[in-house]
């Protein structure tokens, strides 16, 4: 279901979603799919979770595999890149359709985004890199932006030609300087990720604050 779910919406989009042309494309009789669902939109959340937590997993993966909080950076958004450019209709369910199948999907949506950049955070605060979490949130915005318009337009796989650029404009982005206090003091802000994403960023021990 889910692998026909994510043909049908790449075709149609969610508004033209259907659950006969959904049954028919899987195989499954409607009755076997309201053994498992509720509706169209309960199938729609069980495979937008499904895919945001394997690409989740597949970056952690990737940041895992550098040495230095800027290769793993770059590593990871390589990989987010590429992810999207090898199986776009799955990453068009979860980064472009969201905002049409409702006020859950959205906020399903607004989660996803902040669990990569928690991640992200986690792994260069085990190197003892703090960067303020709104600059974080604004470099995934402007990555998400270029994967989304690249998407939309049918051109993703352009983005398997631009990890490597877009890993060291993220680092820029990270790297600029921490604002200033009255006093003229970095003042960086502070942020304490959850315990699941500090495992998965193989981060050991609390480090020390540096201003960047």
């Amino acid at each position: 279901l889910t692998g026909a779910l994510i043909a049908e919406i790449s075709e149609h989009g969610y508004e033209g979603l259907r659950l006969r042309a959904l049954c028919d494309a899987s195989g499954v009789s409607k009755r076997h799919f309201y053994l498992h669902y509720k509706s169209i939109h309960d199938c729609y959340m069980a495979a937008f979770a499904q895919i945001a937590d394997a690409l989740v997993d597949r970056l952690a993966d990737a940041w895992m595999s550098g040495h230095g909080p800027q290769e793993r950076l770059s590593l990871a958004v390589q990989c987010f890149a590429q992810s999207i450019a090898q199986e776009p209709p799955a990453a068009r369910l979860v980064l472009c359709e969201s905002s049409a199948a409702g006020q859950a999907t959205v906020r399903a949506g607004v989660a996803f985004d902040a669990r990569l950049e928690e991640l992200l955070l986690a792994g260069l605060q085990a190197y003892g890199v703090q960067p303020s979490p709104v600059i974080v949130q604004a470099m995934f915005a402007g990555l998400s932006a270029v994967v989304r318009a690249r998407l939309n337009d049918g051109r993703e796989g352009e983005l398997r030609g631009l990890g490597t650029e877009l890993g060291r404009w993220a680092w820029c982005c990270l790297s600029a300087p921490a604002p200033q206090d009255r006093a003229g003091r970095g003042a960086p802000l502070s942020f304490r990720p959850s315990a699941h994403l500090l495992a998965k960023a193989g981060r050991a021990s609390e480090p020390a604050r540096v201003r960047i």
